[in-house]
C-alpha cells in the first residue's frame, strides 16, 4: 500500500467518504461534512479501528505521527486502543477534586469583577471544601458532597447554598474536561432537594420588634439624642419607610401604582 496518498488540499476539499493515506491511516468524512482520523490495524485476527481525533484538532501531519506511534505499539505486541485507555485512566486517576477546583477558579476568576466575591469563591473552593479536595474528582459522590454541606446547611444557609453551587460548577467543569462521567451529585433539582431540608425563605429572620405600647416612651427618649442617626430613625418611625433598597424587596417600589395616574 502506498504511503501518504493524501495532501492538504485533498483533506480540505474531500466530500463524504473514507480516504486512505496508507499504512492504516484513514480520513473519514461524514455526510454532514465533519472530518476525523482513524487508524485500522490487525490484532488477533480482527481489524479494530482506533480514533485519532477530529481534523479540527488533529492535522494531517499530527495524524500521521499518531498512526506511526500506534504501529510501533502493535509491532511491540501492545494494543494501541488499550494503551490509550490506560493512559487516559491514569490521567484521570491523578486528578483530585482540589485540582479540578483550582483549574475551575483559574479559568473563571477573570469573570469575577468584584474582588470580594472573587475571594469568597476562592475560600469556598479551598477552605470550605477542604475535606473533599484530596478525593479523586471522578470519585466524588453524593455522600462526599453531603459531608461538606450538612454542617453548614442549617447553621449558615446562605453560605451552604453558595458552596453547593460552587461544588456543582466544579464537577460540571470536570465532566466537560472528561475527568469524570455520570450525573452531578451536587445537583439540587431532582437530587439533593430530596436529601436536604429546604431553607425557609425567612431563614435570616426579622429584626426584633419593639412592643407597640413602649413606642411612645422610646420616641420621646429618641428626641433627646443628638445626631443624624436618631433623626433618620425618627423619620423611619413616622413614615413607616423601609430601610432597604427597592431590589431587596423583590424589585417593587414602595410607591403605590395609584399615584401613577
Amino acid at each position: 500500500m502506498a504511503y501518504q496518498r493524501l495532501t492538504a488540499a485533498k483533506v480540505r476539499t474531500a466530500g463524504p467518504g473514507v480516504y486512505p493515506d496508507g499504512l492504516g491511516l484513514y480520513l473519514c468524512v461524514s455526510d454532514s461534512g465533519s472530518k476525523s482520523w482513524i487508524y485500522r490495524f490487525s490484532w488477533q485476527g480482527r481489524r479494530p479501528e482506533m480514533g485519532l481525533g477530529s481534523l479540527i484538532d488533529v492535522s494531517l501531519a499530527d495524524a500521521r505521527e499518531a498512526a506511526l506511534e500506534a504501529r510501533r505499539q502493535v509491532k511491540a505486541g501492545i494494543n494501541p486502543i488499550d494503551a490509550k485507555r490506560a493512559s487516559k485512566s491514569a490521567g484521570v486517576a491523578g486528578k483530585t477534586f482540589g485540582d479540578a477546583a483550582d483549574a475551575f477558579f483559574a479559568a473563571k476568576q477573570s469573570e469575577y469583577s468584584n474582588a470580594k466575591y472573587r475571594e469568597m469563591t476562592r475560600l469556598a473552593l479551598t477552605r470550605t471544601v477542604a475535606a473533599i479536595r484530596p478525593l479523586p474528582v471522578d470519585r466524588v459522590d453524593t455522600e462526599a458532597v453531603l459531608s461538606v454541606l450538612r454542617p453548614l446547611w442549617l447553621e449558615t444557609p446562605k453560605t451552604a447554598r453558595r458552596v453547593r453551587e460552587k461544588i456543582e460548577a466544579v464537577l460540571d467543569y470536570a465532566s466537560v474536561h472528561k475527568l469524570r462521567e455520570g450525573d452531578n451529585p451536587a445537583r439540587w433539582r431532582g437530587h439533593l432537594e430530596h436529601l436536604l431540608p429546604r431553607h425557609d425563605k425567612r431563614a435570616n429572620g426579622h429584626h426584633a420588634a419593639l412592643p407597640y405600647k413602649d413606642a411612645p416612651g422610646f420616641f420621646a427618649q429618641l428626641g433627646g439624642v443628638e445626631g443624624v442617626a436618631p433623626r433618620a430613625l425618627e423619620f423611619t418611625i413616622l413614615t413607616a419607610a423601609r430601610t432597604g433598597k427597592p431590589s431587596e424587596h423583590n424589585g417593587r417600589s414602595s410607591i403605590s401604582t395609584k399615584s401613577c395616574g
